[in-house]
């Protein structure tokens, strides 16, 4: 190996094909690879490489390279295959450059809430469409970056909420001119912009994916450089129960236009992780 340092991972335990400080990667409980490859580069910094290059086909990983830099700030590029075809390098310290550092940290957050591999994409709804909504929200950036350093901020009724809102009803209409989800679909149904498949979801809906969101930013991506992650492992505890969230009002329309309401409690078990082997 010409005197070259090999690291390769073993479960918990990093392999070398010599001696060197492992004692920043090793125990490691990092259950996705994604966050354990940021936990070699940042290893790889502190022995005082000042260049980095990572090959991926995994849009997650260049997304999240922002906590390294973060905290390490190296001088690196990351080598993104596009698929089998196209390949392309991007600078790291160029796009955190250009982005500025408010929107490097809520990058993240944006990832897991507008899909990742963890998470669900909205239906019909492109990095690009979703990009263009964040953009125009000067005050959804604050939201995200605050969510992602104090995750116990959001709540149902809170004005991030309010704000993650108005993105999603952004995403689907443009000029729907109302902000909250509930009155939005209500709406684009009503006057048969869309169909009922095709509607944003609900208030309750998107409260629960933006705490899974919020669990793969927050704890998994932003401790990316920490070797031991603690995660919330909700599986574990023995109270779990189906407990009821909310109301939901359903409105059924007759045919002499008489609104009839229908209630039915909407229940819920605590966010669950998985935890892979």
């Amino acid at each position: 190996m010409d005197g070259k340092l090999l690291l390769s991972t073993h479960f918990e335990t990093v392999l070398a094909n010599r001696d060197c400080d492992l004692t920043t990667l090793q125990p490691c409980n990092h259950s996705e690879a994604d966050t354990r490859i940021l936990l070699h580069l940042a290893h790889a910094v502190q022995q005082g490489h000042t260049t980095t290059y990572v090959r991926t086909v995994d849009s997650d990983v260049v997304v999240i390279d922002s906590q390294v830099f973060r905290y390490a700030r190296p001088i690196g590029a990351l080598g993104w295959f596009l698929n089998r075809k196209k390949y392309c390098d991007i600078p790291v310290h160029v796009r955190h450059s250009n982005l500025g550092p408010s929107k490097s940290l809520a990058l993240p957050l944006f990832q897991s809430l507008t899909g990742c591999d963890t998470t669900s994409q909205f239906l019909d709804c492109s990095k690009k469409t979703a990009w263009a909504a964040c953009t125009s929200l000067s005050d959804l950036t604050d939201t995200l970056v605050s969510l992602t350093e104090d995750p116990t901020l959001f709540s149902i009724d809170f004005v991030h909420m309010q704000r993650i809102e108005r993105f999603v009803v952004l995403i689907y209409s443009k000029g729907c001119g109302v902000a909250r989800v509930n009155e939005a679909r209500h709406r684009l149904f009503t006057n048969g912009s869309r169909s009922l498949e095709n509607l944003q979801p609900t208030q309750a809906a998107l409260f629960q994916h933006v705490k899974r969101g919020l669990l793969q930013a927050s704890f998994y991506w932003d401790k990316a450089t920490s070797i031991q992650q603690e995660i919330p492992n909700f599986l574990s505890r023995a109270d779990i129960k189906m407990e009821p969230l909310a109301d939901i009002k359903m409105h059924l329309y007759g045919p002499h236009s008489q609104m009839l309401q229908w209630h039915a409690p909407f229940y819920c078990t605590p966010l669950a992780t998985r935890h892979a082997n």
